[in-house]
């Protein structure tokens, strides 16, 4: 009897979990790819389909199991896992560089855009996938400004180190010409200039160590760049 009630409970959590689908509507949310699963978190909330007038920021995370088949026609219910429960140290954020760089099995949250000004900016939150928790720690040698909205980020997972370019700082509008480059393993950044800014553009790590960015908005509202327009950055070998 006692086995049977188990197996009731199992089968109610495990309908329950899976019941669970995102309902807001979200821009600038963040996710990455591990262990056959999108995790999703952050975003803006906008409360006019059109406008950021009246958006609220999110701290909602969650993943799609993308493991096994599973349809996307009209009725059919998406492998969505709710983990909001386990976000309740993140503050409400979007823009955010979130990437698989960290040590053993461990994903990298840095908040772009956020609502509590009681944090730091060199605040970063890890969080254990074998565990499911969230951590944070305190950087040294941040960057010096907030430039983290619209950046764009890579990993270079061999030396789990994550690169952040770009990027838009609101009041006044200035656009980041800066790489702020996070050691995952000591928690250190190095900050180095580039000879172009931008924002909303593309970022690619390519197996010969070169970091592709295309495309994008210039600074002081000088438009978008050319989709041929191809800047490179190399990594340090």
């Amino acid at each position: 009897m006692l086995f049977l009630c188990l197996i009731v409970i199992c089968l109610y959590l495990n309908e329950f979990t899976l019941a669970f689908t995102p309902t807001n509507t979200v821009w600038g949310h963040s996710a990455v790819f591990a262990d056959s699963r999108i995790y999703i978190t952050g975003g803006i909330i906008p409360k006019n389909p059109i406008g950021f007038e009246g958006s609220t920021r999110s701290k909602e995370f969650y993943y799609l199991d993308v493991e096994k088949p599973f349809g996307v026609g009209t009725g059919d219910k998406l492998p969505w896992v709710d983990l909001n429960s386990e976000a309740q140290i993140l503050p409400e954020h979007a823009w955010s560089a979130f990437s698989n760089c960290g040590q053993d099995d461990t994903l990298i949250l840095f908040p772009g855009e956020y609502n509590d000004p009681n944090l730091e900016d060199p605040t970063v939150y890890t969080y254990k996938l074998s565990l499911r928790q969230w951590n944070s720690f305190t950087t040294a040698n941040p960057p010096s400004l907030n430039y983290h909205s619209q950046t764009q980020t890579v990993c270079d997972v061999r030396t789990g180190t994550m690169y952040i370019f770009g990027g838009i700082r609101p009041k006044p509008d200035t656009t980041n010409k800066f790489m702020n480059i996070l050691d995952t393993s000591t928690l250190v950044w190095q900050n180095i200039s580039i000879d172009f800014a931008r924002f909303d553009h593309t970022g690619t790590l390519l197996p010969n160590g070169n970091i592709i960015y295309i495309g994008g908005s210039l600074p002081d509202g000088k438009g978008f760049a050319e989709m041929s327009e191809v800047n490179r950055h190399r990594l340090i070998d």
